[in-house]
């Protein structure tokens, strides 16, 4: 199947368990964002938009390939920034994964094992788990467009994802979904980065 696939990284986050704009911050010799970009680009998903804090967007005006489309209005919580993202891919894509960027650990393989399973399942949702609980990222086939315009809060997609029987649910490790939302957090990810020669993402 011929299918669009666009990556909607979300970046607006204010960051405030981590007392500053968390993803900017430095962890093993890169901010914390440039993992999930770099991910990002390396996929085989056919574009990249990334949702973000004007802060965000002109650290991410040095990187070629990624459209940014600025949060406005941030405090409204994660189904800002993911409404915005879907509004600006459903033109152009027949697919949209969400992802979270305080995810160090994911790679791009990560990515290409999810869309695979979604070209194999071209009208189902898809998502990370972990022992059977929907985790970020997960990808949406366009017939679900509107139940992603739809979500309020700071919830994300997770409950269309709990409430959706036809769910494809791929399990993978639990370390590689660990996020940092504190410095705590920071500092325990920069030990496994540390102590692991991790696959070039």
């Amino acid at each position: 199947m011929n299918m669009k696939t666009v990556i909607i990284l979300l970046a607006s986050g204010s960051g405030k368990r981590f007392g500053s704009n968390k993803l900017l911050a430095f962890v093993g010799g890169k901010r914390l964002l440039d993992y999930s970009v770099e991910a990002a680009l390396k996929s085989s998903a056919d574009g990249v938009i990334a949702v973000c804090s004007p802060e965000v967007a002109e650290y991410l005006s040095k990187s070629s390939g990624i459209v940014t489309v600025i949060n406005d209005s941030p405090d409204e919580g994660m189904s800002r920034s993911i409404r915005l993202g879907v509004e600006k891919a459903r033109r152009d894509f027949d697919h949209v994964v969400i992802a979270v960027t305080d995810q160090p650990l994911k790679s791009s393989a990560l990515f290409d094992m999810l869309i695979r399973t979604a070209k194999e399942n071209p009208v189902h949702p898809v998502c990370a788990s972990i022992s059977g609980e929907p985790r970020s990222p997960s990808i949406f086939p366009s017939v679900f467009y509107d139940k992603l315009m739809a979500i309020r809060g700071d919830v994300g997609a997770r409950n269309i994802l709990r409430k959706e029987d036809s769910v494809i649910k791929v399990e993978v490790d639990r370390k590689t979904l660990l996020d940092i939302d504190t410095p705590e957090d920071l500092r325990k990810i920069e030990e496994i980065l540390e102590s692991e020669n991790l696959p070039d993402k």
